[in-house]
């Protein structure tokens, strides 16, 4: 087929064979075309535009980088493949959604499925903040990393937002609100009182009876009110300071006083 030939099938938007299309991928990596082809006429046309164009260069693509730096590609490697623009037009910007839209998730997929990308994505790749507004996907990775750090010596009473991190990434946000994380434990099946974890969030202090609870309890632990290095520094601060924090559960003392 001549070059014309190619450009007219182009033109008109006819969908090519897998070979064609790596071709003219192949151009515009090395210069040959200054990007994909688009036009106004004959149709308003645009070779990307076509999902399976786009899906054979991405499979072609991921491929190539698992094989030669055994990891999936990240925003540089796009870049320097000149499909940036493919990634952010129409998969926004997200390299997990790249990877997705190729068939790296799907098991029907024998030739190019990651299983690990399908079941432990935060493993194999980054991921855009979206995938944790799912709370499915949210509890999948906290029961992940909950049981990793059993095996690591720690309780969910002493799991602290950076343990998850490391382990899954920024799984915070929500659409409306940021969870907590006695909230997101909570989700995945561990009910966890907030007053017992290593780091009680803040906001959970500002209930007074959360405070009480807290320091009633504590006293029943110790035979004693808890002196004041024995309080979490948010606590005292929310309380407004250790006299007002005992006065508030009714165990203010001269002796107390004292601490």
């Amino acid at each position: 087929m001549t070059h014309s030939d190619l450009e007219r099938r182009i033109r008109a938007g006819e969908t090519l064979a897998p070979d064609e299309v790596l071709d003219v991928w192949d151009d515009v990596k090395c210069g040959l075309r200054k990007q994909f082809p688009h036009g106004t006429r004959p149709n308003n046309y645009s070779f990307l535009r076509d999902r399976q164009h786009r899906r054979w260069i991405l499979q072609k693509f991921i491929s190539n980088c698992l094989r030669d730096k055994g990891r999936h590609p990240e925003q540089n490697d796009y870049k320097d493949a000149r499909l940036n623009g493919l990634l952010g037009h129409y998969l926004n910007s997200s390299s997990y959604d790249a990877a997705v839209f190729a068939g790296f998730t799907n098991p029907e997929n024998v030739v190019y499925y990651d299983v690990v990308l399908d079941k432990m994505p935060w493993l194999a790749i980054r991921l855009p903040q979206k995938f944790w507004l799912v709370r499915e996907t949210r509890t999948k990775g906290t029961k992940w990393a909950v049981r990793v750090l059993r095996k690591l010596g720690k309780t969910p009473e002493e799991i602290e937002w950076r343990d998850i991190e490391q382990l899954i990434g920024h799984v915070r946000v929500t659409q409306k609100t940021r969870l907590t994380l006695p909230e997101l434990l909570d989700e995945a099946g561990y009910k966890i009182s907030p007053a017992k974890m290593q780091k009680a969030p803040n906001s959970y202090w500002r209930e007074p009876e959360n405070r009480r609870a807290y320091i009633l309890h504590r006293k029943e632990e110790l035979g004693r009110p808890p002196r004041s290095r024995e309080v979490p520094s948010s606590l005292l601060r929310a309380a407004g300071s250790y006299e007002c924090l005992l006065a508030e559960a009714g165990l203010l003392t001269s002796e107390a006083k004292s601490e």
